[in-house]
């Protein structure tokens, strides 16, 4: 597989609706990839993208001392599936175009329902884009051992980025990562 460069104004097309992207760094010598999945579109001409990076990260400080990155959007290939779900038909309708018709992508399953049972289960990782009030439980239900779910969820202290791991035995385990502010998950 080889990596293509796009036109900028082209881009936007594929970051939304909102893929998780390789956002690659270096500062002193040192090169760092992270996985990132809160980022948006804020103006398409010329092209400005919003992310989200913590302070804790290597790659903050890296962008901070060089205001330079690279966003990378992995390729389908890189997994055997994918499975994406869209509640909203005309944002199902618009990924299905993009991914299956011009992109070509056949390793990708697309979804249209308001529910999370119809995706199959045995999931290795599940990113969702839209606050949930609470963790959805039929989506830890679908995730295989050893899973993860990155999400962002309502809390006293408003909206905060979790992330639970379903053990080997099926435990489950959360972790908290901060706040953050999106869009609410419309069931």
């Amino acid at each position: 597989m080889q990596k293509r460069s796009l036109a900028l104004g082209k881009v936007y097309g594929l970051l939304e609706p909102g893929p998780v992207l390789l956002l690659s760094t270096c500062h002193k010598g040192r090169a760092n990839v992270m996985a990132m999945s809160w980022h948006t579109m804020m103006d398409f001409e010329p092209p400005l993208v919003g992310c989200v990076v913590s302070a804790r990260d290597f790659s903050f400080a890296a962008l901070k001392a060089t205001r330079e990155c690279v966003l990378n959007i992995p390729a389908a290939e890189l997994a055997a599936k994918v499975v994406t779900v869209e509640i909203i038909e005309e944002l199902h309708l618009r990924a299905r175009h993009l991914l299956l018709m011009e992109l070509g992508y056949r390793n990708i399953t697309l979804v249209h329902s308001a529910s999370f049972g119809d995706t199959g289960d045995g999931f290795d990782a599940v990113v969702v884009a839209a606050c949930a009030d609470m963790v959805p439980e039929e989506l830890i239900a679908r995730l295989a051992p050893g899973g993860s779910l990155v999400l962002p969820v309502e809390s006293a202290k408003g909206q905060v980025i979790k992330k639970i791991v379903k053990g080997a035995d099926g435990k489950v385990f959360e972790e908290e990562y901060g706040e953050a502010l999106f869009v609410p998950l419309v069931r």
